[in-house]
């Protein structure tokens, strides 16, 4: 947007513009205040966020005419314009997003005994 606004200004005022310094301080749901510095990545003093933090997908179990797939991580009929997590038994099996007209897996995460 900023970059945008500057472009705007130089065609208005026909004279080239150009930005000193642009920092980003927030994007989506992420702020810079909840940042890690690289001190506390080098000494182990960070959290990874889960899927579920980072996209807030739609959480469900497979489908079931659809559930060989979605373990083996083939493409489904679009059942969803969003994100959605596949879980059976407490385990999370794949994250699957829009593909053009179907979904597919953006993510699959290693099967344990309970799949």
């Amino acid at each position: 947007y900023i970059r945008s606004l500057i472009n705007d200004l130089s065609k208005k005022l026909n004279t080239p513009l150009c930005m000193n310094s642009l920092e980003r301080i927030t994007q989506g749901p992420f702020n810079i205040k909840d940042s890690y510095s690289l001190y506390d990545i080098e000494n182990d003093n960070y959290k990874l966020l889960s899927v579920k933090e980072v996209l807030n997908p739609k959480v469900m179990e497979p489908i079931k005419e659809y559930e060989k797939k979605i373990i083996n991580g083939g493409i489904i009929p679009k059942i969803s314009e969003n994100y959605i997590l596949f879980v059976k038994n407490n385990c999370e099996l794949s994250l699957y997003g829009p593909y053009q007209d179907k979904m597919k897996p953006y993510i699959m995460f290693k099967r344990g005994d309970n799949t």
